[in-house]
């Protein structure tokens, strides 16, 4: 692999630690479709090129379109279970965080992500389902 100094460490960290292992898990050998928002960090050219070395597909993805975006409901489940903790410092927020999104079952993460975009008859802004149960 080839080393890219202008490549954000943390990035191909969180990239090459996390993110790899975890659809190794989930998918396998089987073919997906990468899916991220387009904060400058994740549509840098470096980043791009770093899936496209990994043939890694990217999904394109409209700028400012919260709406569409599964994660959004994820974090939702994070902000509602955690509305009452009272980290004192980062160490414990950062602690805080991990241990909420370890909480989503599989069937809210299955869920959030396969919630159904709809578009009110009469028009109008577009709407998503709700996660349940968090």
């Amino acid at each position: 692999m080839k080393v890219n100094f202008a490549f954000p460490l943390e990035i191909r960290e969180v990239l090459e630690l996390f993110m790899l292992p975890a659809t190794d898990q989930l998918y396998g050998d089987a073919d997906f479709i990468f899916q991220q928002d387009l904060a400058s960090a994740h549509s840098a050219k470096a980043t791009s090129t770093w899936f496209k070395d990994h043939g890694i597909p990217v999904l394109n993805w409209p700028a400012n379109s919260p709406d569409l975006n599964p994660i959004e409901n994820l974090w939702g489940i994070v902000k509602r279970k955690m509305r009452y903790a009272r980290p004192k410092n980062a160490e414990e927020l950062k602690a805080t965080i991990r241990a909420t999104w370890a909480l989503i079952t599989p069937e809210q993460s299955n869920f959030a992500c396969h919630s159904e975009i709809k578009v009110p008859e009469s028009g109008g802004r577009l709407g998503r389902r709700k996660c349940q149960n968090a």
